[in-house]
Order: C-alpha cells, then structure tokens, then sequence
C-alpha cells in the first residue's frame, strides 16, 4: 500500500487530486499512515466521507 499525503502531497482534505477535476482518490493510498491493523474500515469510512462532498444529481433541475 502506497501512502499520499494529504493536504500537501497529491491530495487535499477532500480526497481530490491536484490538477484534476472529479477525480477523487478513495483507496489505501489514500490512507495517511501504516495504521498497523487492516486498514479496510478505514478505507471504507475514508471513501463514505468523500462521497458525501459528491453533489446529488437528482437533487439537480435539468429543465
């Protein structure tokens, strides 16, 4: 598992990549540090979080 840094590395506090628009990076690299256990709720509640920055489509009036 590779580690980003986020905030000042490739990603910011939203999980989304510099340089990129809707791209957002919600695996293990993901994950700041070696937490020492499987990560895999971590990455779960990680990606949970960046979905909620995600706008809701059907909530948009496309008329």
């Amino acid at each position: 598992m590779t580690t980003l840094v986020i905030g000042s590395g490739v990603i910011d506090s939203r999980q989304r990549a510099f340089g990129y628009e809707n791209f957002l990076v919600c695996g293990g690299s993901a994950v700041p540090a070696n937490p020492g256990v499987n990560p895999s709720l971590t990455i779960t509640a990680m990606t949970e979080r960046a979905m909620t920055f995600i706008e809701d489509k059907a909530s948009t009036d496309w008329r």
